[in-house]
């Protein structure tokens, strides 16, 4: 855990020196889905401009989801909580001042190791931005996961995520 912070506050202080205009900091939220089950994601994010349509916005998100599972798919099945410390590294290609088509890598980390999951976890991203006014932006995300989440599983970690974004 330290290292993913070390890397983020080098990846942070290096873009802001790289380039003449400071990141865009905000805080973002929303909900996820994995199969279906309902989850929810929290954190930060910065944005660092390269161009005039182009820019780099790293996260630091904490994504929960509720699954189901190890059962017949009856009434045997359990519940258990996958969260994840997850960290997107997206490129934003602006198609207009507002409205973006964002894709990436994210790295994750399962928080409670459990069910024999994996602990590392590696997807691509793909979404959409659109900015509201100077302040606010919704999006909408996709990730396909690369690794499976458990050795004995031919099961990956594919989400959907939909929320809302904050500048300061």
């Amino acid at each position: 855990m330290r290292r993913i912070i070390l890397i983020l506050t080098f990846f942070v202080a290096s873009s802001s020196v790289a380039f003449s205009q400071g990141p865009e900091w905000g805080a973002k939220a929303g909900l996820n889905a994995s199969k279906g089950d309902p989850g929810f994601y929290v954190g930060l994010f910065a944005e660092q401009s390269v161009g005039r349509i182009f820019s780099i916005q790293g996260e630091l998100l904490y994504a929960s989801t509720l699954e189901t599972g190890g059962g017949d798919g009856g009434s045997n099945e359990t519940e258990f909580d996958r969260s994840y410390l997850v960290l997107p590294v997206m490129g934003k290609l602006y198609m207009t001042e507002r409205f973006s088509f964002d894709f990436g890598p994210q790295f994750g980390i399962l928080l409670p190791d459990n069910q024999g999951a994996e602990r590392f976890d590696l997807s691509l991203g793909a979404g959409l931005s659109y900015r509201i006014g100077r302040r606010f932006e919704v999006s909408m995300r996709y990730n396909w996961g690369l690794i499976r989440t458990a050795k004995d599983l031919d099961q990956y970690n594919n989400t959907f995520r939909l929320g809302v974004g904050y500048r300061f």
